[in-house]
């Protein structure tokens, strides 16, 4: 009998020896109940869980306002009417001709013809300051410096080449949409990739 009680003792002493030397598994800081009510509900909508910035760093996203756009400023539109008149959309178109004269004369590698391409030069730096304010020149000068130019090209000897002759032509003739659209700018178009102003309306009586 004594030996039976001394066997059960000794197997009682072994399992409490193991149960306090085993090592206890890491199983972190136990959960808060804000960090269990976060995660039932993500787990119901099948959502990744959203990381909470630290306390005194700002999240990445942040509360920011929508941007509104409410079109373009009032000086916006104020630069685009003023640009959209014939005396600037005209001396933009004015100066493809005259850059296409200068640039082949550039080409034919001539000392006589570059210097005379280069007195194209402050011409066609007159007629983009215009594109840009229509009052910065009067644009019945500026037509006439631009025909100085090109007749003195016309009866140099390189007034016949095949890519410079037929510019002669085609300044004259955005010279005439330009006098028209002057004399009707409501009736003639602006021209290609120019934007129409549409006039200001004028109210009428009971409004």
């Amino acid at each position: 009998m004594k030996r039976w009680m001394l066997f059960a003792g000794v197997g009682i002493a072994g399992i409490i020896l193991a149960f306090l030397l085993f090592p206890k598994p890491e199983t972190g800081s136990a959960p808060t109940a804000d960090d269990g009510e976060n995660a039932a509900d993500v787990g119901a909508r099948g959502e990744p869980p959203v990381r909470r910035a630290p306390p005194g760093v700002a999240s990445r996203s942040g509360n920011r306002p929508p941007i509104v756009k409410n079109g373009p400023s009032p000086i916006a539109l104020e630069n685009i009417k003023r640009m959209s008149v014939p005396d600037a959309l005209y001396a933009g178109r004015l100066t493809s001709p005259l850059a296409v004269v200068r640039r082949q004369l550039q080409l034919l590698g001539d000392p006589a013809a570059e210097t005379l391409g280069v007195k194209a030069d402050p011409i066609v730096g007159h007629l983009r300051e215009q594109r840009r304010d229509p009052e910065a020149h009067g644009m019945p000068e500026l037509i006439a410096e631009c025909r100085a130019w090109l007749d003195e090209v016309k009866a140099s000897q390189w007034g016949t080449q095949a890519e410079i002759a037929p510019q002669f032509a085609r300044f004259d003739q955005i010279v005439v949409e330009y006098e028209q659209a002057k004399a009707n700018p409501e009736a003639t178009p602006p021209p290609g990739g120019a934007t129409p102003v549409p006039p200001t309306p004028v109210p009428t009586e009971g409004e």
